[in-house]
């Protein structure tokens, strides 16, 4: 089977990529899927501190927060040219705004034809002009701590294809990639594989490969120091709309990024404490809200050229 693989706003193929090494790699193991082709949307965003390339959307809005449509046509026309030059594709895996774009394509049978499938997670509803192709199956994953696509909203798009599958998971806005995750996706493509009656022959490339597991992290090494009790990072507010609307994009492609990794702090948090999301952390919404506190744990790998440094200090901290 090939799949489409669609990206979520501020992001691009290459960072999409590296969030779903962990399924591609499996997927392509176990032969289930032949191919990802991973593509990157046609419209650029304004560059922000830290990017180094300009990241992407499918489609603009117009500032009454309709969909431009002249934006959306490109974007069609552009994927089409993709669907025949290496495709056509069985499937479609699609995050967030790559979602609805999947969603965009399974309503137009007569422009992407031999579309089978969708598996999207963290994607909104959207107004269709057509009626999505009854013949399209889906499995949609939806975080139930999910701020910036609200559950409702993801149960809504699913509510327009025919027979959808809906499993919910207990993080935020991202693809999850856990075990159980994992068992869900791969019995999914592994019925997909069957009702597309493919015969996978092709080995998966070597240059996809999965995260660090979880289980290789050494947990036994003494705790590090931590800052002062009870500090409390400073509380900051929005200045204007604008400013909470760029904090707002921030938190959605961090999370996009770092899925296991990122936690947005409510309010007050000290430094020290042990961070679980709460309903309280948000995301800004408008002029006067507070501002995004956020954590993001890191992994450090060490290794000494030296045999029996290696051993009196373990690779993984």
């Amino acid at each position: 089977m090939k799949v489409l693989a669609l990206h979520g706003k501020q992001q691009n193929a290459e960072v999409f990529r590296g969030r779903c090494s962990k399924l591609t790699a499996r997927a392509l193991r176990e032969k289930v899927v032949t191919q990802f082709y991973f593509h990157d949307a046609p419209h650029t965003l304004p560059l922000k501190d830290g990017d180094q390339v300009p990241m992407r959307t499918w489609y603009l809005r117009q500032k009454d927060g309709r969909i431009d449509e002249n934006s959306l046509e490109q974007t069609l026309t552009e994927l089409e040219e993709v669907w025949r030059t290496h495709g056509p594709f069985d499937g479609i895996l699609g995050f967030s705004m790559g979602g609805a774009m999947a969603s965009i394509l399974a309503s137009l049978p007569n422009r992407f034809p031999n579309l089978t499938f969708v598996l999207i997670a963290g994607a909104p509803d959207i107004e269709l002009k057509n009626v999505i192709d009854p013949k399209v199956q889906s499995l949609h994953l939806v975080g139930l701590d999910d701020r910036t696509v609200l559950p409702k909203s993801s149960h809504a798009l699913a509510k327009k294809f025919r027979d959808a599958r809906v499993a919910e998971h207990e993080l935020g806005h991202c693809l999850p990639m856990k075990a159980n995750h994992m068992q869900i996706y791969l019995q999914f493509l592994q019925e997909m594989q069957h009702v597309c009656g493919a015969s996978i022959l092709v080995s998966p490339p070597a240059h996809l490969t999965s995260n660090v597991n979880s289980s290789d992290v050494r947990t036994d090494q003494p705790p590090r120091p931590i800052v002062k009790e009870r500090e409390v990072a400073p509380l900051h507010y929005c200045s204007s709309d604008e400013i909470a609307a760029l904090q707002s994009e921030e938190v959605e492609v961090l999370s996009a990024i770092y899925p296991d990794e990122f936690q947005l702090i409510p309010p007050g948090t000290p430094y020290s404490a042990k961070l679980n999301l709460s309903s309280e952390a948000t995301a800004p919404a408008k002029k006067g809200d507070l501002c995004a506190s956020f954590h993001i744990k890191l992994l450090l790998e060490l290794e000494s050229f030296e045999p029996e440094a290696n051993e009196k200090f373990p690779r993984q901290w």
